[in-house]
């Protein structure tokens, strides 16, 4: 059964996959992503990077939509150009925490509820 298989045999390292560190700015990992992928193309279209502390710990992880949303205003100036340099907000204010913990042996399914009960909401 599909459902039973462990989530093992679908996991990434986690060196395959894109690592924010918390302090860096959203000027540098609205670039960053773009960067990554002209130089190496993903194989497996990771496009939520997490977001790591100073010891390379996980915090949670960086949505692309609300890296977005805070350099929106930075673009509504009629006529001007984006000032993406401005977007100085630290990666640790828009991090989607992710509390729980799956362990490579534990099948897709279980996985798939631990994910959904886990995932605390949304910073808005």
């Amino acid at each position: 059964m599909p459902h039973s298989m462990p989530v093992s045999k679908f996991m990434v390292s986690r060196n395959e996959w894109p690592q924010f560190r918390s302090d860096m700015d959203v000027s540098t990992a609205i670039k960053l992503p773009r960067i990554i992928t002209e130089d190496q193309k993903p194989e497996h279209g990771h496009s939520t990077p997490s977001i790591m502390d100073e010891n390379y710990n996980l915090l949670g992880f960086g949505h692309p939509i609300d890296l977005l949303k805070s350099v929106r205003p930075l673009c509504e100036k009629p006529n001007e150009p984006c000032e993406l340099p401005e977007a100085t907000t630290k990666l640790r204010g828009l991090v989607v925490p992710f509390a729980g913990k799956i362990h490579p042996n534990d099948s897709i399914l279980k996985a798939l509820d631990i994910m959904m009960t886990a995932t605390c909401p949304r910073p808005r």
